[in-house]
């Protein structure tokens, strides 16, 4: 299976990227909040997805290191966009089709894309995400980068795994977690703090009726910071395919063996 990590020049910056697959339509995975970048553990992602690779090629196109103090959400958005058309991901290449997936803070970033260029993406699969900044968002957004900014590692890593995961979970994987705890650098409290302040507030809830993609939203009942009533939101908005995982959390995307082959499902069709 072709792989590679390499950068791409988006104009003032270089991001990262992970490609891999032989498909010919472009995948773009566009990732959640993270501690370190998700491409660090890229043989497991590539395990994940080996079903995808056969009819997708898929891209995972990391967030900028050099975040600016003043960045948001709409700024990781042109970063996307950027990078997608430097790739040739749409267009360029003779390929028409260009397919997302996207969870918790990723999903936010795809809206205001299909917002800012309405034609780039044509489907989109967003897991456990809001169109809105909610108050419990914004608190964990703020308790975050105030564990970052303090060097609290393992408080921050038990804080955040204990909102997005199970208890059972973070029981049975405790010394995982406090080993990746103590492998946190500077500079990645630092980064996560800036991409944590990032989050800023928007309402993308009232544009919803006019989203130009075909859209899949995906929840949980037992999401701690959404529950399910974000994609509730989002799915009575644009009358999109939804589901919802009863007594699942807000990480049911890694958790829940079925919802790849839904994924892979919806993307196919």
């Amino acid at each position: 299976m072709n792989s590679k990590i390499d950068y791409v020049d988006i104009g003032d910056t270089k991001l990262r990227y992970l490609m891999f697959g032989e498909g010919e339509i472009p995948l773009v995975i566009i990732p959640g909040l993270s501690l370190v970048s998700v491409i660090e553990t890229a043989e497991v992602l590539m395990d994940a997805f080996q079903d995808f690779t056969s009819r997708y090629t898929i891209y995972l196109i990391d967030r900028r290191e050099d975040v600016p103090d003043d960045f948001t959400i709409n700024d990781f958005a042109l970063d996307e966009l950027k990078a997608i058309k430097a790739l040739g991901l749409k267009g360029e290449m003779g390929i028409d089709k260009l397919y997302v997936f996207a969870t918790s803070l990723g999903g936010m970033i795809t809206l205001h894309m299909a917002f800012m260029q309405p034609n780039t993406i044509n489907k989109a699969v967003i897991a456990s995400s809001t169109c809105r900044l909610t108050d419990s968002l914004q608190n964990f957004a703020n308790n975050l980068s105030d564990l970052a900014d303090q060097g609290k590692k393992w408080e921050l890593v038990k804080y955040m795994g204990d909102m997005v995961y199970t208890e059972e979970y973070m029981k049975e994987n405790e010394n995982a977690f406090k080993m990746f705890a103590d492998s946190m650098t500077d500079a990645n409290l630092e980064h996560f703090s800036k991409v944590c302040k990032s989050i800023k507030p928007f309402d993308l809830s009232s544009k919803m009726r006019r989203l130009p993609i075909e859209l899949f939203v995906v929840g949980a009942t037992k999401d701690a910071l959404f529950g399910d009533e974000e994609t509730k939101l989002i799915q009575s908005k644009t009358g999109c395919k939804s589901y919802i995982y009863q007594g699942s959390c807000h990480s049911f995307y890694d958790l829940e063996g079925d919802f790849r082959p839904m994924l892979l499902d919806f993307l196919n069709k």
